[in-house]
Parts: C-alpha cells; structure tokens; sequence
C-alpha cells in the first residue's frame, strides 16, 4: 500500500506536468505562433548574376609605393597615366592597406579593413602622366599597399567616368 501511494504521489505530477505542457502547445499552434519554412527560388537571369563592374581603363595607375616622410608617417604615391585625348582635372582613389603581418590597417589603428578615399584636382594633360601623393597618417602602421583603384575619373570638358 505504501508503494502505492508514493507511486500515485511521484507519477500523477510527472504526468500532470505533461499534460499541461501538451495542451499548452496546441493552443499555441491555434493561435498562429507555429513557424512555417518558406522557399524563395531564385529569378535574376544569368546576365544580371555575371555583371562585371565598371573598371576605369581611360586613366590607368601605372604604379604606386608607400614612402615615409622625414617624421615616419607613411606617404601613399600613386602615378596615374591619362590614355585618353581629353585633359583630366579629377580622380578619386580607393586604397586599402596592409602591416608588416600582412594584416589590414584601418584609420588610428584598428586593424580591419577600411577604405582610404583619396581626391587629386589636377590636370593631366592627353597622353599626359602625373604623380599624386597622400599623407597616410591617420593610416599610421600602413608598411604595403593591398589594393588601389581609381573610382572616378572627371575631364575638363565636364565629362565624367565612374567604376561600380
């Protein structure tokens, strides 16, 4: 008998327990709180997929170097070739850079990856040549140049190229 009792005392909570669990769960699901897995298909074509961007092939970096000025602060130079028979008065850069560690160099220190946008208003004359350069201090532990790249081009007949 006392098997019994300590038996109905121990499983009759367990079970009411799951009961109110269950029931709890359906009226759940009658309210509309159930997930519902959605498949989207994909619809762009394959030309819209492929797309290229834009790059600047007018105007041409022929080469560029980190240097370091009398102080230690690094210096960006990047020597641009105008392939066109128009005069350019305007080009904007993209550069991202790199330490010792191969490891990328940010703005104060921070070492991830973030854009330097740099802008020169000079002309260059049709076929011309020019060397810019930009002071990277805020860049202060650049040692190498990851990437650059020109994003704008302006001309003085007031045209304009942009890359994507």
């Amino acid at each position: 008998m006392r098997h019994k009792l300590i038996t109905i005392f121990i499983i009759f909570p367990i079970a009411l327990t799951m009961i109110v669990s269950a029931l709890s769960d359906l009226n759940d699901s009658k309210k509309g709180n159930d997930t519902t897995q959605v498949s989207v298909t994909n619809t762009q074509t394959q030309s819209e997929v492929k797309k290229e961007p834009r790059v600047i092939t007018e105007v041409e970096i022929s080469s560029s170097k980190i240097t370091k000025d009398s102080i230690g602060t690094p210096i960006l130079n990047v020597y641009f070739n105008n392939k066109t028979d128009k005069t350019v008065d305007g080009i904007d850069i993209e550069a991202y850079f790199l330490n010792n560690f191969d490891e990328p160099v940010g703005q104060f220190g921070a070492k991830k990856e973030e854009a330097f946008d740099g802008s020169i208003q000079e002309k260059i004359k049709p076929k011309g040549t020019f060397g810019a350069e930009w002071n990277l201090a805020v860049y202060e532990h650049t040692t190498k140049i990851k990437s650059v790249r020109i994003t704008r081009v302006h001309f003085t007949d007031g045209t304009m190229i942009e890359a994507d």
